[in-house]
């Protein structure tokens, strides 16, 4: 297979509805056997129905990733943190509280400040 092309995989489900293996993520997207599949065609023929689908083994890496993230209370924690520093300065606009999840993928950026200073127009001249 060159570099960049993608593979079709076809599979033949019997009664995908009665079929504990199969579920549906979303309309053009399902999770068979544990590995996650993107919908290009979907046939049915009777009670079969055939697939023609994408392996989605990328998809499949992020969620892993991120789910990994999840179970370490560490780096959730220190997130969260980051989170508050960052966007929750100004905490009147929270009066209420209320509950938050906020899912990251396990990626290192640098953090900067950025001051942006609001300009007025310049004076008139009489």
């Amino acid at each position: 297979m060159h570099p960049g092309s993608v593979s079709v995989t076809i599979l033949k489900i019997v009664d995908i509805q009665q079929d504990p293996q199969f579920q549906r993520v979303e309309k053009k997207e399902f999770r068979y056997k544990g590995a996650l599949y993107d919908v290009i065609k979907e046939v049915r023929s009777g009670r079969t129905t055939i697939f023609y689908c994408i392996h989605d083994k990328k998809e499949e890496d992020l969620l892993s990733a991120m789910n990994a993230l999840n179970k370490n209370k560490f780096l959730l924690s220190l997130w969260q943190h980051l989170i508050k520093i960052a966007y929750l300065s100004d905490n009147h606009a929270f009066m209420q509280p209320f509950p938050v999840e906020i899912l990251f993928p396990p990626f290192s950026v640098p953090l900067t400040s950025v001051l942006i200073k609001t300009f007025s127009p310049p004076p008139e001249s009489a």
